[in-house]
């Protein structure tokens, strides 16, 4: 899930006559799942922003009116996992005319016109030495503190990627954008602590500390009531269940809903969460949409103070893998010899069978059977039947475009209060 908020960074008289300098903090749960993981294609993509972040534009005509050279704009994303996920750095862009198209604004049209993304130029071994990298633990700033009882026991990993890209117009006009993407994962390992543990890590009692060279850094949160927007994915499987002892109840409603009572702290808030496409009838006797239906319910009615704007994303069964590991079916050539093809062949079937084990693992049957059936019906007519199937990144899209577009509007951009996004219009909305 993800909160979002936008604040003025401290400028010193420098900057203020050079740049616009502007920060967003967001705080996501279900990161490494399906649909989490894929968010980062949006969300670390520059074109992304100025395409769609309602914030974002509106400090690029701040920028111009002001006589600005250039905007800075820091998003980091505290990710809250059990384990360790996998790198984000598959997401970032080599910058290019192919990869930022060029977009209209205050009347001009703007191409791309030159740029670059650090780390994508650094040596990898280089990476470990500078500032972008801080490994460290949570600790109470005073040791001896303990709010409500609550130890803080977790792991802080943080990777920052930076672009910097400039767009110009014929007539000279040019815009300079400084992005700065922090992935941050928080590794605690009883997620049902992640409720609890929410409003004391976003607090001033709690710091990151890491050690480079015997010296120690510091790193610390944003208050909790100071961001709006809170994203969720989390959800669980019949295989997980059985491993974990769990029930659909415990994760897909339960835990939600504890953690979006958590984060409705003050007023202004703002909920973006996925729950699945759904009818009285089917909830009747599967306990899975049961789970779904009644989180959905508690959000509109349950929450104290109400939300400022719910927008729930109902997709159909998806289509994508819950797997980390990837065969590679690229390799085979005509160009190669019969044997290397025989071989090859070989290789790339012992790939996909592994590949086919480890989804059975990681998800079981009935999300390996899920995906089946929603490659097989994906667009076919008379498909929303079963409930319309999807891909998993195009939901992964719906939550980074309705993150971004309401991000900083007025409650009257919004629309109405409660708002739901069927498979469907995912589907089509890129």
């Amino acid at each position: 899930m993800i909160t979002t908020t936008l604040t003025t960074l401290d400028n010193n008289e420098c900057s203020r006559n050079s740049e616009k300098r502007y920060e967003s903090n967001i705080i996501i749960f279900g990161s490494t799942g399906l649909t989490g993981s894929l968010i980062f294609d949006y969300l670390l993509d520059p074109g992304y922003y100025i395409d769609h972040s309602t914030s974002l534009r509106r400090i690029m005509m701040e920028a111009v009116n002001e006589r600005k050279e250039s905007i800075t704009y820091k998003m980091t994303f505290y990710c809250f996992n059990r384990k360790m996920g996998e790198s984000v750095s598959k997401c970032l862009k080599v910058p290019g005319p192919a990869k930022f198209k060029p977009f209209s604004f205050a009347g001009s049209e703007y191409h791309y016109s030159k740029g670059t993304c650090i780390p994508l130029e650094l040596e990898q071994e280089n990476e470990l030495y500078n500032d972008s990298v801080f490994d460290g633990f949570l600790y109470y700033k005073q040791k001896t503190k303990n709010i409500g009882g609550i130890n803080i026991s977790g792991e802080y990993f943080s990777r920052e990627y930076m672009y910097f890209i400039e767009f110009i117009t014929v007539d000279g006009k040019s815009l300079k954008f400084n992005f700065i993407f922090n992935h941050v994962q928080l590794i605690v390992k009883n997620s049902f602590l992640w409720p609890k543990l929410l409003p004391v890590i976003f607090s001033k009692e709690i710091e990151a500390v890491a050690f480079k060279d015997k010296t120690p850094m510091k790193r610390y949160f944003p208050q909790l009531d100071t961001v709006n927007l809170m994203l969720s994915t989390l959800g669980t499987t019949t295989a997980r269940n059985k491993a974990n002892n769990t029930k659909y109840d415990d994760i897909d409603y339960q835990l939600n809903f504890d953690l979006a009572k958590a984060f409705t702290c003050s007023v202004e808030k703002r909920i973006i969460v996925v729950t699945a496409f759904n009818n009285n009838v089917i909830s009747g006797f599967s306990s899975y949409f049961k789970a779904k239906q009644k989180l959905e319910y508690s959000l509109k009615e349950e929450l104290t103070p109400p939300l400022q704007k719910l927008t729930i994303l109902r997709p159909g069964p998806l289509v994508g893998r819950h797997s980390e590991i990837f065969p590679n079916n690229g390799l085979i050539s005509t160009s190669l010899g019969l044997l290397d093809r025989l071989l090859l062949h070989k290789k790339t079937v012992l790939q996909n069978l592994e590949c086919l084990v480890d989804d059975l693992r990681t998800g079981g049957i009935t999300v390996k059977a899920s995906d089946l059936v929603a490659r097989l019906f994906y667009r076919v007519p008379g498909s929303s039947l079963l409930g319309y199937c999807i891909p998993a990144n195009k939901v992964a899209h719906a939550l980074a475009f309705f993150a971004l577009s309401h991000e900083g509007a007025e409650p009257n951009e919004m629309g109405n209060r409660v708002s739901i996004i069927s498979s469907q219009e995912m589907d089509y909305m890129c």
